[in-house]
């Protein structure tokens, strides 16, 4: 099929937003037995804080006070954040989403959705909060702006102080602490990450009251920062070993030791390690000569965070720039630089082994890792380094500067995020470096494009070995899809993989490599027969608000796995070693002189890798369409947005995917939309299709349309609907793909301002058919909607017939003052019988098309 180019949509029409269906039943209310035992336990709260401590008078003492209410359609839970602070001496500090669970005397013993609110208070704010108390039990009506307090008061289920075992609850300390002991420390960094005051007397304050804790451990802080846009507070902490083995210690007992009981700190943290293999030296392929292709020219539009490329490697010399003002470079030795290199590799060339041209421009990379100890450790973090912090600083470095440095690459775009925290795994709240990558995303226009994370975690299998091998390819492959859905709580997303304004990559069990023989002898087997499916090294499960999460999958490369012998069955571990199967990267080498090795590696990183090869790929189509046709649609704070629904829109289910259908619970009319979140767990949407993405052909249009939108607006696009499609037996195929980047309110467990969503009018389901994959409620919970629609029933197509796509933009989390730009990818396709022509008829009908009243500014 000939490529033809994409089409715009031009102008939209600008109206009201469509209503949302959907939304929460209201939880029946306690008893009155039970709101006077929370009163009880607010005298009782209040009554501590006239407690002096070794440091604070009684009227100093302030403490952070937990409410636990029950939530559901109880809108007025919304503005307590602003309503708290009016209370003289209170300060809001946080909301969290809790498990739901059955309170006692409370919603008849049904189970509730909870939520958290925490509170920094003193004896006098409980005093007032108590006043409030009173006058609501006796119906009296609430005082102006404290409406929302009582709302709080009607749904409460618990009250209590933060605690010690709160501030070290799933936050990956222990298992950080086991390592670093393990490994030999000394001293261990962590993190503490204290609660967000504005009041710059309590940041001061929490900082003194960390480093009197901390001197009973020995332990003092080596770094701090406050990033207000996303209300972060931390600071690093180095303690003597023996200080963490007194600690781990009583941690085991359910005891904590001073430094754990600081109440200014809110959650104690593992110092955070990026989840990157380090292979042995293997020589999987001949040194490559200096590749004969064009150079890159131009400004660069992507920009990887990673560890320190070998700049000077035949595959990448003068087609990355590095920058490095932190200076990794000098504790770098050349042959440590394995990730930043294949990371660099993948994004210019792609795998290796394909052939494929490299990209027009260079990259841009800055380190953010480096190899900890000896020349043969992982790469990580800075353990003695805030990681956010540094992150922070290496994004504004590139893309506007950071205090006196000017901005290094402000051109880039895109930036690639192949890390992830290991000690961190996502479970319900957004991790800092999340919350700072959709801060940076919607602050400087960026598309981050963000590794799943990779599990290193067993397969296990419940048969034995013997039962296992005799067991047909088919049910074998479905012996491990069932042992990873199964596993599915343990294989969670890797901080930073949930932020929302970002794109998440999971790998496809794809590559360019030749079958290799089995290495060594030993038994390493590909679990899934070289089928194009969700790796099993991915992690499962869904994002932020259960939206979907990893979104999109590319090759990441064929991982193969070694038999471990069970007693109770058989297990399959990991092969790290850079041998075939795999994708082909540049790899440092440790024979002196050799700058063009080779190896072959796997994994989320890899696709992350591939996804902004991609993405930068679009964005060259996206900047010769604009110098084609000077449409002001493709204005610079458009192209992100359009990068990224692009990106998302080549992707589908496929047919490959229906092995993972028995592995997802039934499919019936009650729990249909309950299996296909479990199917998208593993698939998000799809394996990307990169033609799809890209161009249009006769049989298949690609359309762009694009605005800004607010509170309560809507953008409607007319697409003409081609009439070679109806009044014939075919297979029709319509994609719909919205993006957009919202702004943050970190003062809203909502998290993001804006939620943008896609109606249209009913008389076109016939024409559509119904979502082949991901459903409308799933698939529009991030900052994306990705619809898949498939039919071949029989309609009458007129000449003029055509369906309005409506964009609509609703606030949600506390109130939208800001436009938020927004990509619409919209394909109609003649799938089958192919020889259907459409692109013709579309292009000319579009081209006579008058819409809309304004173009959004």
């Amino acid at each position: 099929m000939a490529d033809q180019p994409i089409l715009l949509l031009g102008q939209p029409a600008i109206a009201e937003r469509d209503p949302l269906r959907g939304g929460g039943t209201p939880p029946r209310s306690p008893s009155r037995e039970h709101q006077n035992r929370y009163f009880a336990d607010l005298q009782r709260i209040r009554d501590s804080l006239a407690e002096p401590t070794d440091a604070l008078g009684a009227g100093d003492v302030e403490r952070v006070v937990v409410l636990e209410v029950a939530v559901g359609g109880a809108a007025g839970l919304r503005a307590f954040a602003e309503a708290a602070d009016r209370v003289q001496d209170l300060e809001w500090l946080l909301e969290l989403d809790l498990e739901p669970a059955t309170v006692d005397g409370f919603n008849a013993g049904e189970p509730v959705d909870r939520r958290l609110y925490a509170l920094f208070t003193n004896r006098d704010a409980m005093s007032r909060l108590l006043v409030l108390w009173r006058r609501y039990q006796d119906a009296e009506d609430a005082p102006t702006g404290a409406a929302p307090i009582f709302d709080v008061f009607k749904h409460l289920t618990d009250v209590r102080l933060w605690s010690e075992a709160d501030r070290v609850l799933d936050t990956g300390l222990e298992s950080w602490w086991e390592q670093r002991l393990e490994t030999g420390d000394d001293p261990i960094f962590f993190q503490a990450e204290f609660w967000y005051s504005d009041r710059p007397r309590r940041a001061d304050q929490a900082r003194a009251s960390l480093e009197r804790a901390l001197k009973e451990s020995g332990a003092s802080i080596v770094d701090e920062s406050r990033i207000p846009g996303i209300r972060y507070h931390a600071a690093c902490v180095a303690c003597p070993r023996a200080g963490v083995e007194a600690a781990l210690a009583a941690l085991k007992e359910d005891e904590y030791v001073r430094m754990l009981r600081c109440d200014e700190v809110m959650f104690f943290r593992g110092g955070g390690q990026s989840a990157v293999a380090v292979p042995p030296e293997t020589q999987t392929a001949p040194p490559a000569p200096a590749l004969d292709r064009p150079l890159p020219s131009g400004s660069p539009i992507v920009a990887l965070l990673d560890g320190l490329p070998l700049g000077n490697h035949t595959d990448l010399v003068d087609r990355v720039q590095i920058v490095d003002p932190d200076d990794f470079a000098a504790r770098y030795p050349a042959g440590s630089r394995r990730h930043g290199t294949a990371m660099a590799s993948q994004i210019v060339h792609g795998d290796l082994a394909l052939g494929e041209a490299p990209l027009g421009r260079p990259i841009h990379a800055r380190p953010v890792m480096h190899p900890g100890g000896s020349a043969d450790a992982a790469e990580t973090w800075p353990a003695d380094r805030l990681f956010v912090d540094l992150f922070h600083r290496a994004v504004r470095g590139i893309v506007c500067g950071d205090g006196a440095e000017s901005a290094t690459a402000p051109s880039v775009r895109i930036v690639n995020v192949s890390l992830g925290n290991a000690h961190q795994r996502f479970l319900r709240e957004l991790s800092p470096l999340a919350r700072l990558i959709d801060f940076l995303a919607w602050e400087h226009n960026l598309l981050f494009l963000v590794s799943a994370g990779n599990v290193d975690d067993d397969v296990q299998i419940d048969l034995t070995q013997i039962e296992f091998d005799r067991l047909t390819p088919e049910d074998r492959r479905a012996a491990v899809l069932g042992g990873l859905q199964a596993d599915r709580g343990s294989r969670r997303l890797l901080s930073p993989a949930e932020a929302v304004n970002a794109l998440t990559v999971g790998s496809l069990h794809a590559d360019g490599a030749d079958e290799p023989a089995r290495p060594g002898g030993i038994a390493y087997r590909d679990l899934l027969d070289g089928r194009p499916l969700p790796s099993p090294i991915n992690p499962i499960g869904a994002g932020w608000k259960r939206s979907v999460k990893p979104e999109i999958l590319l090759p990441g490369g064929r991982q193969y796995y070694g038999t471990r012998m069970n007693t109770g069955g058989v297990s399959f571990r990991i092969n790290h070693a850079p041998q075939l199967p795999g994708q082909l990267v540049a790899a440092p080498s440790t024979t002196p002189g050799v700058l063009g090795h080779r190896v072959h590696t796997r994994g989320t990183s890899n696709a992350a890798a591939n996804a902004t090869r991609l993405a930068s790929r679009i964005f060259e189509n996206l900047l010769a369409l604009r110098e084609e046709t000077d449409a002001p649609a493709l204005a610079d704070d458009r192209l992100a947005v359009l990068t990224k629904a692009l990106l998302v829109h080549g992707a589908s289910w496929g047919t490959d995917a229906d092995e993972l259908d028995a592995h997802c619970g039934p499919n019936d009319q009650k729990c249909w939309r309950a299996f296909r979140q479990n199917k998208a767990a593993a698939l998000g949407f799809g394996a990307v299709d990169p033609e799809r993405s890209r161009v249009s052909t006769d049989q298949r249009v690609l359309l762009l349309g694009t605005g800004r939108l607010n509170d309560g607006e809507a953008a409607t696009f007319r697409v003409p609907i081609p009439s070679a499609l109806g009044g014939k037996k075919l297979r029709r195929r319509v994609v719909l793909t919205l993006a957009w980047l919202s702004p943050l309110n970190p003062r809203h467990r909502g998290h993001t301002r804006a939620g943008l969503f896609l109606t249209h009018e009913e008389t076109v389901a016939e024409l559509l058919g119904t979502p082949r994959d991901a459903d409308e409620t799933l698939s529009r919970r991030g900052s994306v909607q990705h619809l898949v629609f498939e039919t071949d029933a029989v309609v009458a197509v007129g000449d003029d017939d055509h369906l309005d796509l409506k964009v609509n933009c609703r606030e949600t989390a506390g109130g939208l003052t800001e436009d938020v730009p927004f990509g619409l990818a919209v394909t109609v396709e003649a799938a089958d019988p192919y020889e259907t022509p459409i692109f013709s008829e579309l292009r000319d009908r579009l081209a006579g098309l008058v819409q809309g009243a304004r173009v959004p500014a």
